[in-house]
């Protein structure tokens, strides 16, 4: 699940809650529990957070998937559309953004900094096509009107919206896939 740098820091949330995998990171029921009860949020319950989470998984999932099998060379063209549409410097600012504020464990902790995971790979995957992809589950999530409380605690995406090329760059991204 994606949680904000911001709630992170609100809550006092360890990297125990968290799995730094580029992939199907699915935390257990226990471990769900846990960070609820950590939270001390009343509107929030275990189920509905583990729910958000695995409706994240079934999304990511999805995407990958169809990538692979349909469109392999989708993210390169999409990247090449952005960039000649929205300009490098966008995309670049927008990707950065998107990794300040919802950062992997690695940049969270300060194992490495956000220009140097966004130039990254992950099993031979560009971080910045994880990090587009990431984007677009989380803008999937927060128009989600059952997410809507979960989503004012753990995962808000106004900063993005107001600094950055975010919203753009979905549209696109969904009318590429």
């Amino acid at each position: 699940m994606l949680i904000s740098k911001q709630a992170r820091d609100t809550f006092h949330l360890n990297n125990s809650f968290f799995k730094d995998a580029p992939r199907m990171a699915i935390p257990d029921l226990p471990t769900t529990h846990r960070l609820v009860n950590h939270l001390k949020i009343t509107h929030l319950s275990a189920g509905n957070v583990h729910a958000s989470n695995l409706i994240n998984e079934v999304f990511r999932f999805i995407i990958v998937q169809y990538l692979k099998t349909k469109k392999p060379d989708a993210p390169e063209n999409l990247f090449l559309w952005l960039e000649q549409n929205l300009g490098k410097k966008n995309v670049d600012d927008s990707l950065t953004l998107f990794a300040r504020e919802f950062p992997p464990i690695s940049i969270y902790s300060g194992e490495t900094s956000v220009s140097d995971f966004i130039r990254g790979t992950s099993e031979g995957i560009p971080h910045r096509q994880l990090l587009l992809e990431e984007m677009l589950i989380l803008w999937l999530t927060t128009v989600n009107p059952a997410q809507k409380e979960i989503k004012k605690s753990l995962f808000d995406d106004t900063p993005l919206i107001e600094g950055s090329a975010y919203l753009k760059m979905v549209v696109r991204e969904l009318q590429n896939i």
